[in-house]
């Protein structure tokens, strides 16, 4: 019916993109969005980004405030996103100092960083764990105790199974 209005995040990501021509000042505009998400996806809050872009960029706290908008409206809210990313690659990079400790003969520095790994990843599973009952699957065994000599005298009879006999070598 009518033709859909690119509004101001539309403009933005046909420049990133390559589908339109960006101007000076939208090139400026996206290097500050991507200056405030790369801040945000590393980890800092909204407050240290607004007033890196204060300090940094020369804006006022609204503006910077409407930059941090607009790199989560753009690029999506890393709080909620990459949570279980950000775990995985904490352990990936636990794994690669535990691959060049082991190369540098370091086993001590090694164990401790694929230790560190793994408790990472372990935390992938703590819902499903945290609703196991744990009496579900370990029933105790039943232990019946006797003094009824007939009882130990047929269990020596029963063969042993789980070893295997091995003849020396010949001299």
């Amino acid at each position: 019916m009518y033709p859909k209005v690119k509004d101001y995040n539309d403009k933005l990501i046909a420049c990133i993109i390559g589908e339109d021509v960006a101007t000076p000042a939208m090139i400026d505009q996206i290097e500050k969005i991507d200056f405030a998400w790369s801040m945000l996806h590393s980890g800092r809050s909204r407050h240290v980004v607004a007033q890196a872009l204060e300090n940094k960029k020369g804006l006022s706290k609204s503006q910077a405030y409407k930059i941090i908008r607009d790199s989560i409206n753009l690029y999506g809210d890393i709080n909620v996103v990459s949570l279980k990313g950000s775990k995985a690659l904490h352990a990936e990079n636990f794994k690669r100092i535990g691959r060049k400790a082991e190369e540098s003969g370091d086993l001590r520095s090694a164990i401790a960083a694929y230790a560190k790994a793994a408790k990472i990843e372990s935390a992938f599973e703590t819902q499903q764990a945290q609703v196991q009952d744990p009496n579900a699957w370990l029933p105790a065994p039943v232990i019946e105790f006797t003094s009824n000599p007939e009882v130990f005298i047929a269990s020596q009879k029963i063969p042993e199974t789980d070893f295997e006999e091995v003849k020396p070598p010949a001299k």
